[in-house]
């Protein structure tokens, strides 16, 4: 039997380069972006949403569900679906089209009178405007260099910057 034992020069976060260390922080930012991006981007727009429902129809609304769509590109934005009391009639709230916009959806009754609708419309439009401006600066979210950082400093590494552990 022949046993092979390879050394290594492992460093601390805190001893590499200043120019690695730069680019590991920006690595890492990139890194919990997504990740914000991937797992919280969501229930942060819905719990935005159900708080906006409340603030325009006071309990009169359920929540169904948040459409969004923040990448900046044509048709970009959000709005919300659900259902609502208005003027003591049953309405729902849905989203209509391609898009995820503050006006893709449509209002699904058929005892409003044509002023209490456009009345509503607006509403709606003002409430899924507000949404939008709150996800994009959601999407606007950069990590912190400290958060990043510690982050890092959970690790050793090579020379390179290449994490050994």
């Amino acid at each position: 039997m022949e046993r092979i034992t390879k050394e290594y020069e492992v460093y601390r976060f805190e001893e590499l380069d200043k120019e690695i260390q730069n680019k590991l922080i920006e690595q890492e930012k990139e890194t919990q972006y997504q990740l914000y991006i991937d797992t919280y981007l969501y229930d942060d727009m819905k719990e935005e949403a159900q708080r906006l429902l409340e603030k325009y129809f006071k309990g009169k609304a359920t929540y169904i569900n948040v459409y969004y769509s923040l990448s900046w590109c044509q048709g970009d934005g959000a709005m919300i679906e659900f259902d609502l009391y208005y003027y003591n009639k049953y309405i729902k709230i849905r989203h209509n089209g391609w898009y995820y916009h503050s006006r893709s959806f449509t209002i699904e009754d058929y005892y409003l009178t044509e002023k209490q609708e456009e009345q509503l419309k607006n509403k709606i439009i003002k409430m899924n405007e507000e949404l939008e401006e709150i996800g994009w600066k959601l999407v606007s979210y950069e990590p912190e260099d400290e958060l990043c950082i510690d982050y890092l400093k959970e690790h050793k590494y090579l020379k390179n910057g290449e994490v050994f552990e």
